[in-house]
């Protein structure tokens, strides 16, 4: 077995280097080395994800009636509402055929894809109260726009997110309530316009904070309380003070928000995002062990380009894994896979599995195990291709496919060749690429650029554009309860948005103000305040010793190493 191995990947011509604890976790699960490079790997995967992009379309069963699809209407595919498809009258056994040695398994996959039902959504449906637009979710209750959430009752724009109760324009954040505007916070009540805290009560404008409560505009400060700008004061001077702040202006909020960012670059950051690791590479990463190129993970152990992985509710998170992505959670030997988890293991090359093991190429197979090239499948065992075999005659023929699969590889449009150890080609996937995690994680491509690397492109519509039909007056307590009846512009984008009852009754229960931007631009500016997954070589700003850190060297901040900055600021 070779030590290492520089490769050029097939799709960005980039060189990429395999190292010999890869080729022992290839070797291991049994599958050849990969011919895309790490970013191209995961940005083919997540190209095959769609939590947030919801359309409007027919339920074949009843044309009068529409559902909140992740499915554009001009899809090819057969979608049937999720209650259908879950029930019995889906039997996923009658769209079985047999395996043509004749033609690439991929051609033949794409065919199966079209035809078998997929569900309008991808959700625990059983577990949804009064939550009809959202997805990727398991237990919520009254909540709107909420994607790849869980146990999260009364919250709005969510994404990411578990154990919320009254929460607005959250993003990978667990157990919070009472927050808005908030991204990786943990443990926390009452927190607004604030990012990477945990265990906090009370706190605004604030950043790298642990344990604090009644805190204004302050970073770096751990176990402090009635402090602002990183200055303290007393009790009654703080609460003086916040309410000269008027927090529900909107112009003395956009005040605010420029006078912080000017306050936070004086104090340094800390070139990891994380705690309680031991050997850990990468950014956002919690509670891990000896885990490499990893992103916004929680639990992992033996991990290797692993990206949105959670440990939830105190079982174990991911261990044994490479290039996996979306969701964790007791979850063993995965490897290019995406959304998939809740105790799957020997998972490869697969999507939106729950509770399965040994599955090779399979989306939606549930609760099963020893499946190859199924869909859709939910406790079945020993199926190629949604047709039943017996132990024996499965194992001989995955053998065979497996060595056709390198014998007759897939070539697709841009004559990238795919073999079995590969994910999912490009062009079979039933998204346009700017429906994806993908266009929000990896690269922001544009329609031309997309398809010229053989991604599908969805054409939305335009969205209603024009002038709001009400004057947002600029404190919150001037809004009258008919807003929610209103058309309103977004200044960003200038498309229409509104708001719902229930996120009015949050602002004024918070004391901010209406928002002017519509949900996706709020979303996208929060998700900007991420590092990149890209780590780059910079030193330390005080001892100058080198660091790997998600802040590029021509960024302004200041970047510690992590004895500097546990040594200045914990």
């Amino acid at each position: 077995m070779p030590k290492e191995e520089k490769r050029s990947c097939q799709n960005c011509h980039g060189e990429f280097l395999i190292d010999a604890s890869d080729f022992e976790f290839y070797s291991k699960i049994k599958v050849p080395p990969p011919t895309f490079c790490p970013e191209c790997r995961f940005q083919r995967r997540l190209a095959w994800v769609n939590l947030r992009t919801l359309y409007k379309r027919p339920d074949i069963f009843d044309s009068k009636k529409a559902l909140i699809s992740m499915y554009a209407p001009d899809k090819p595919h057969v979608i049937w509402e999720d209650k259908k498809w879950w029930s019995d009258d889906f039997n996923p056994f009658s769209y079985g055929r047999e395996y043509d040695f004749s033609a690439p398994f991929f051609a033949q996959f794409g065919e199966l894809l079209k035809n078998v039902p997929l569900p309008h959504l991808q959700r625990d449906y059983a577990t949804g109260v009064n939550s009809e637009y959202c997805n990727g979710f398991s237990q919520l209750k009254n909540c709107y726009l909420a994607f790849a959430a869980d146990s999260t009752e009364d919250s709005f724009y969510a994404y990411t997110v578990e154990n919320l109760k009254d929460c607005c324009d959250i993003t990978f954040s667990t157990r919070n309530e009472l927050c808005y505007e908030v991204m990786n916070v943990r443990d926390s009540n009452h927190i607004l316009f604030s990012h990477d805290c945990e265990s906090c009560y009370d706190i605004m404008f604030c950043r790298d904070c642990t344990g604090c409560n009644n805190c204004f505009g302050c970073a770096n400060l751990t176990n402090k309380k009635y402090y602002i700008f990183n200055e303290p004061y007393s009790k009654e001077d703080y609460e003086k003070k916040i309410q000269e702040f008027k927090i529900g202006s909107y112009e003395a909020l956009s005040g605010l928000h420029k006078q912080v960012s000017g306050h936070f670059v004086k104090y340094p950051y800390r070139a990891f995002h994380g705690r309680r690791n031991k050997d850990a590479r990468g950014d956002y990463v919690y509670n891990s062990k000896n885990a490499h190129d990893v992103y916004i993970v929680d639990g992992c152990e033996d991990v290797k380009h692993g990206h949105f992985l959670r440990s939830l509710g105190g079982t174990s998170g991911t261990t044994s894994s490479y290039d996996y992505s979306i969701f964790g959670v007791n979850a063993d030997l995965m490897y290019e896979a995406a959304w998939c988890g809740l105790g799957c293991s020997n998972v490869k090359c697969s999507l939106w599995n729950y509770g399965s093991r040994n599955l090779d190429y399979c989306i939606g197979c549930h609760n099963s195990s020893d499946l190859f090239g199924c869909i859709g499948v939910r406790k079945g065992q020993y199926c190629i291709f949604n047709k039943q075999y017996t132990k024996d005659e499965y194992g001989e023929l995955r053998e065979k496919i497996i060595q056709q699969m390198k014998n007759i590889q897939y070539k697709d449009s841009k004559a990238r060749t795919y073999s079995y150890g590969d994910f999912f080609p490009i062009e079979l996937s039933p998204f346009g690429y700017n429906e994806t995690v993908a266009y929000n994680f990896s690269q922001r491509l544009s329609e031309k650029d997309a398809k010229s690397l053989g991604y599908n492109w969805e054409v939305f519509e335009s969205g209603k554009h024009g002038e709001s039909s009400y004057a947002i007056p600029d404190s919150i307590g001037d809004v009258r309860d008919d807003i929610v009846d209103a058309v309103i512009a977004c200044i960003a984008c200038e498309k229409n948005y509104r708001l719902i009852e229930p996120e009015l009754n949050l602002y004024r229960r918070l004391g901010v103000p209406v928002p002017r931007k519509c949900h996706e631009c709020r979303f996208r500016e929060r998700i900007g305040q991420l590092t990149p997954r890209k780590l780059f070589e910079r030193s330390c700003a005080k001892c100058q010793a080198n660091i790997l850190t998600g802040f590029s060297p021509e960024r302004p901040e200041i970047v510690y190493c992590e004895a500097c900055y546990n040594s200045e600021v914990a």
